[in-house]
């Protein structure tokens, strides 16, 4: 956008100028220029730049994206909350086995009907095989619950700050690019003014052209001026047309960079409802140089992009610490409750539903991921130091351009004044050459200067009230109030 605009000041420049060189028009033509001005400023329902922003932020792919990118954040970070669950899990299962045939281990000698204890003299003794039947349907169901508790403090606290973190981020970044859209999104509006408005300056150096034509063709019928100054007039004029031509390509160039930002594909006609001429409602006044001190203690206060990297040298340090509990022991408090049908606690095994459960304590530490945990902790705190440095560079960053945008704000109040001074000048130097020209007191290469520095004056002075919101946009980006209120 930059390039577009510096290409279309140097083009339409010098396309003005050559124009004008061979341009004379009535003294009226200020008034003329005026009414083409208020015609083209200020429409009502026309495009404003709030509105271009409006429908930039709305449309926007990039906007977009970021949101996604929130949205993957927070469902992270919802997910990492989960993590203070203890792990339970319930499992049922039925199975068939082969029948390989009762099991005998042997005989066993037994009392039957005498009581536990010494046998009574003449006790009755039998010998009983030892058999097991073979069950051939199992079922069980069974809970297991594993409490981490180390996992607690040690990985799932940590892991849920990053990740809360990394959601800050992101919220953060989703206003950065908001940021950036709506800027870019004005600048490509007040870009498509300014081309707008050189097109109504290089028609009105062509229509001062032709009469000043018209001019020099009754000089030359009057003998007051020769053939040859005629044709350097028709070609002067040929000129400006080709150059009116060059500049309503470039306006057209710029309305559809306005377009494609605005994602409007509606094919109806453009106009401006923003008369430029007029003070922006709100605007600070003063020198903005004078308050660079505290419009930079506010760009670091609202600056997204701060923010952003301030979530995520925080997250990478809770990361760091995450990575750290790999070199301590775990303990859990673990749990198990079922039913099964034959249960192996239960001998001798017998084919009935039975229920049993347990609960512990287990401690354990894998000693070999010592060395990859230490490592890993280590690169996270690289990365959370590259990231501060980076802040801190940002911060570096966005002191020069707070001072930068204040600058430019200030230069284009100044050429405001400067230009308006300039404008009122060349209007009436034009009109005293244009009366001393047709009284014959003033040559044409005298009235040609006037017209010429009439026609840049003009351009000047709009690309001067340009210039001076273009200026404040950037300001109130440097700062952070680019967005909208919403």
């Amino acid at each position: 956008m930059r390039k577009f605009h510096v290409f279309t000041n140097a083009l339409l420049s010098c396309t003005l100028f050559c124009a004008s060189r061979g341009a004379a028009a009535e003294p009226s033509d200020a008034p003329r220029f005026e009414q083409r001005l208020v015609a083209e400023l200020g429409m009502t329902g026309g495009l404003t730049s709030s509105e271009v922003v409006r429908r930039a932020l709305n449309t926007s792919f990039d906007v977009g994206a970021r949101k996604a990118d929130l949205v993957a954040a927070a469902a992270d970070a919802d997910r990492a909350l989960l993590g203070y669950l203890p792990d339970l899990s319930v499992t049922a299962s039925y199975t068939r086995e082969s029948d390989v045939g009762a099991s005998i281990f042997g005989n066993l000698i037994a009392a039957p009907g005498q009581p536990t204890g010494p046998l009574a003299a003449g006790a009755e003794l039998v010998n009983v095989p030892i058999e097991l039947q073979t069950i051939l349907n199992v079922y069980v169901l069974q809970a297991n619950l594993l409490v981490p508790v180390s996992d607690y403090f040690l990985r799932v606290a940590p892991a849920r700050s990053a990740a809360e973190h990394a959601r800050y981020a992101a919220s953060a970044n989703v206003e950065t690019t908001r940021a950036r859209v709506a800027t870019d999104a004005r600048v490509a509006y007040y870009s498509w003014v300014r081309a707008k408005l050189a097109v109504v300056v290089a028609e009105q150096a062509l229509e001062d052209a032709k009469g000043h034509l018209a001019d020099s063709r009754i000089a030359e019928g009057a003998g007051a001026a020769s053939p040859a100054d005629t044709l350097r007039l028709e070609s002067q004029v040929a000129r400006g047309e080709l150059y009116v031509v060059n500049s309503r390509s470039l306006a057209a160039v710029a309305e559809e960079q306005l377009r494609t930002d605005m994602h409007d594909a509606s094919g109806r006609a453009l106009a401006i409802g923003e008369d430029i001429r007029q003070p922006l409602a709100g605007q600070d006044t003063g020198s903005a140089m004078a308050r660079v001190p505290q419009l930079r203690r506010e760009a670091l206060r609202n600056r997204p992009e701060l923010k952003s990297t301030r979530e995520s040298v925080l997250g990478l340090s809770d990361k760091a610490r995450l990575e750290r509990a790999g070199l301590f022991p775990r303990l859990d408090v673990i749990g198990e409750a079922g039913y099964s049908d034959p249960n192996p606690r239960v001998l001798p095994v017998e084919d009935k539903l039975r229920g049993s459960w347990l609960a512990g304590v287990r401690l354990g530490w894998s000693i070999t991921d010592v060395p990859s945990a230490a490592l890993a902790a280590r690169a996270a705190e690289a990365k959370s130091a590259a990231t501060s440095n980076d802040r801190s560079a940002l911060i570096d960053r966005i002191h020069v351009e707070v001072e930068s945008a204040a600058h430019a704000v200030d230069d284009a109040s100044v050429a405001l004044t400067t230009t308006q001074r300039g404008l009122d000048a060349a209007e009436e130097s034009y009109r005293v050459r244009r009366l001393s020209f047709q009284n014959g007191r003033s040559t044409s290469v005298e009235l040609l200067d006037a017209e010429t520095d009439l026609t840049r004056a003009r351009l000047e002075r709009l690309n001067a009230e340009v210039d001076d919101r273009v200026a404040r946009a950037r300001l109130d980006y440097a700062i952070g109030r680019a967005l909208p209120t919403r």
